[in-house]
């Protein structure tokens, strides 16, 4: 606004981007580099610079040899995003690339789709009246939830998305 980039007071550019105020998306994520967060990989915990001050041992989980990549290999920034009301931590690690196998004969593709869930490359068809079956469950029991449009029914949605997600 300062600068002038809008235009005049007066104009429909400058009065827009004054009336709105300026606002994070609530699934965006906050980008952290080195001098905004530091690691300390043996007591499992990191330190973020915010708004108000340095939050000091905010505490990490990790499987034991993810923390040792996570030492070895971390480079560049890291991103703390909020989704489904837990925090996460992205960090970005360089891991030098293995040697390539080369004494591989055979390989199998698997084609993932939506009427069969999934078709491997020797003609196998991965689909049956009991996988069927329980996709017709979620489906239908999605659709109740969908209609009853409750702020309970919203949340076991979310919830039941993730788990689809998974399986």
């Amino acid at each position: 606004l300062k600068a002038g980039n809008l235009g005049k007071p007066s104009s429909k550019r400058y009065r827009r981007a004054v009336e709105k105020p300026i606002a994070f998306r609530r699934e965006g994520a906050q980008p952290y580099d080195d001098r905004m967060l530091s690691w300390q990989y043996t007591e499992r915990t990191v330190s973020i610079w915010t708004l108000s001050g340095r939050m000091k041992q905010v505490a990490f989980t990790a499987a034991p040899e993810h923390v040792a990549r996570l030492a070895l290999y971390r480079r560049g920034e890291s991103d703390l995003l909020f989704r489904d009301g837990m925090w996460f931590l992205i960090a970005t690690c360089e891991v030098p690339e293995a040697a390539l196998n080369t004494s591989v004969t055979q390989f199998l593709g698997i084609d993932l789709g939506i009427v069969n869930i999934a078709t491997t490359s020797d003609g196998q068809t991965m689909a049956g009246r009991r996988l069927n079956r329980g996709r017709l469950r979620e489906r239908v029991l999605r659709q109740k939830l969908q209609k009853k449009n409750t702020p309970s029914a919203k949340r076991r949605l979310k919830k039941r998305r993730r788990k689809e997600a998974r399986r």
